[in-house]
């Protein structure tokens, strides 16, 4: 089991990984924030993610709690995440839904 402590981010900052992420497999999923929480839309199912560090969050799936890491270019902007052993690149920025832009 993990341990961790709870981990504030602004408004802002939650901004920022917000968007459509690709593999180049079969895994595409939405990072949406409403009303100042993210959260991860994948499978058609939807789960809020808990902040626990400078880009890295948690989500409770059944009994099990995962992990997503976010990465960020050179220039610092989130360009890609880690979940479910894949790497998926940032396609679009979404800033509040699952509809596509």
């Amino acid at each position: 089991m993990y341990t961790y402590e709870p981990y504030e981010l602004a408004d802002e900052q939650l901004s920022e990984y917000a968007g459509r992420y690709e593999s180049n497999e079969w895994l595409n999923t939405v990072i949406a924030k409403r009303d100042g929480q993210l959260y991860l839309e994948v499978d058609g199912l939807v789960y809020p993610l808990l902040p626990v560090a400078k880009d890295s969050f948690i989500f409770r799936r059944r009994d099990s709690i995962v992990w997503i890491d976010f990465f960020r270019d050179r220039e610092g902007e989130v360009a890609r995440m880690s979940y479910a052993l894949r790497q998926l690149t940032k396609a679009s920025v979404n800033n509040g839904s699952s509809e596509q832009q």
